[in-house]
């Protein structure tokens, strides 16, 4: 449609490239759920990731009503491809959100075991000034715990970076890219 031809404010934000007031209008004007042009470029609006408008839950929602609202338009082939891309995009942030949760879970926990480690060492070389006979076997206790904590160290290292990855891909599939 021409930049002259826009006939609602819906419209003119749109072809004026005001993606927030055309988001606005749409919300606030119902009677653009009944029009076809309005809702396919609402759904258009709310689907491209490269707009602040970008919400691809409210995108593929608008698709839906369009698709069943117009089965007969000839957008209703790319309404359909669109509402399935959009799908796909929502389940991939859910499960990178599912991934980010369990690796979060996963280091909390390794923290609260070093932590617990940290305690026992720290208690353990107290209790070696205490005699030589015990210090020995104490030392030995001490180097495992060590031991340990180094390996606790590594995983919380590695679940670090994944979970630095997971918030990666989690951010790349909220804007988009």
């Amino acid at each position: 449609m021409a930049a002259g031809c826009a006939t609602t404010q819906f419209e003119r934000h749109l072809n004026d490239g005001d993606w927030a007031m055309a988001a606005e209008e749409f919300a606030n004007d119902t009677s653009l759920l009944d029009s076809e042009t309005a809702l396919f470029r609402a759904a258009q609006l709310y689907s491209d990731p490269d707009k602040d408008t970008y919400n691809p839950a409210l995108g593929k929602e608008l698709y839906n009503k369009f698709v069943y609202r117009f089965p007969r338009s000839k957008n209703t082939e790319f309404a359909v491809a669109q509402r399935a891309l959009l799908g796909e995009i929502l389940q991939v942030q859910q499960d990178a959100s599912k991934r980010i949760y369990a690796a979060e879970n996963e280091a909390r926990k390794v923290v609260i075991s070093t932590q617990s480690l940290l305690l026992q060492i720290d208690s353990l070389t107290k209790i070696t000034t205490t005699s030589q006979s015990k210090r020995d076997s104490l030392n030995n206790a001490i180097a495992k715990l060590e031991a340990e904590l180094k390996d606790k160290d590594e995983q919380l290292r590695g679940l670090r970076a994944e979970l630095a990855k997971l918030k990666q891909i989690d951010l790349g599939t909220k804007n988009g890219r």
